[in-house]
C-alpha cells in the first residue's frame, strides 16, 4: 500500500486473477463470475482477501470513502472495463468491511466509484485501487 499525495488517496494493487487450485485461476471479471460454481466463487473471494489482507490492514478506519479503479491490462485483447471492476469492487469492498476498515459497503459509506483504463503492461495486468477517506 502506498499513499498518493496528488489524489490524497491510499493505493492498493489488485490482481486481475486469483488462483483457485494448483492449476486454475479465476479471472476477476463478470463473465467468469456469472458462470462459476458457488464453491469456486467462494475460493476466489477467500484467496483475494488473503492476497490483499496485509495491505488492507494498513489502511486507516474510514467512515466514508470514494474509490477509483485504474485498470492496466496484461495483453492487447479488448476488455470490458466494467466487467473487471464490478468483480474487483465486490471482492475489495467486502474485504474492507470484513477487516473493519469500513462499517459497510453500501451507498451510505461509498460515495463514489469509477474506473479508468490505464494502458497495457505485457504480462503484468493489475488494477490500482485508489481509496480516499472522507
Amino acid at each position: 500500500m502506498t499513499y498518493d499525495e496528488e489524489t490524497q488517496s491510499f493505493v492498493i494493487e489488485s490482481p486481475l486473477s486469483v488462483p483457485v487450485s494448483s492449476k486454475k485461476k479465476f479471472m476477476l471479471n463478470m463473465n467468469d463470475y456469472r458462470n462459476a460454481h458457488y464453491q469456486v466463487l467462494n475460493k476466489a473471494k477467500v484467496e483475494y482477501k488473503r492476497m490483499l489482507r496485509d495491505e488492507i490492514l494498513q489502511l486507516p478506519k474510514m467512515d466514508k470513502a470514494t474509490i477509483n479503479y485504474e485498470i492496466t491490462l496484461g495483453d492487447n485483447r479488448i476488455h470490458d472495463g466494467m466487467n473487471i471492476c464490478s468483480v474487483t469492487s465486490k471482492f475489495f469492498l467486502d474485504a474492507l468491511v470484513e477487516y473493519g476498515i469500513l462499517p459497510d459497503d453500501n451507498m451510505r459509506y461509498i460515495l463514489h466509484e469509477e474506473w479508468n483504463p490505464h494502458g497495457i503492461e505485457k504480462n503484468n495486468g493489475k488494477v490500482l485501487i485508489y481509496i480516499k477517506p472522507l
